[in-house]
């Protein structure tokens, strides 16, 4: 039995920022707004619809009776913006074409329906 073997490897990666104010507001409101998306989604985490599935649903509520609010494909992926339970999230479709790529094109879909891509 070999005790003294690695079970993982990363690499060390640093950021830093590309402009350092020393005179910016760092509380309040405004602390985030250099932070991408004016702060307020710092990570967003993207879904892609799975490979058996033919089109993605977004629903206007969490609920499988729930009224669709947009159809999309593969073409398209979702950004997840909130987790409601352990079944649902609030996703927003990505839109590239935008500074902000979250698309006004917003709804609830299942976990179950997308699987992760980063």
């Amino acid at each position: 039995m070999l005790c003294n073997s690695s079970n993982y490897e990363a690499e060390l990666i640093s950021f830093t920022p590309i402009v350092f104010n020393e005179n910016i507001n760092t509380q309040g409101e405004n602390r985030y707004t250099n932070c991408g998306y004016g702060g307020r989604y710092p990570y967003l985490t993207s879904y892609t619809l799975k490979s058996d599935a033919k089109s993605g649903q977004l629903k206007r509520e969490p609920n499988d009776n729930a009224k669709t609010s947009y159809t999309f494909t593969h073409d398209n992926n979702v950004v997840k913006i909130k987790t409601i339970n352990k079944e649902w999230m609030y996703v927003s479709l990505r839109d590239l074409t935008k500074p902000d790529p979250l698309s006004d094109k917003r709804g609830y879909i299942k976990f179950s329906d997308v699987e992760p891509l980063n």
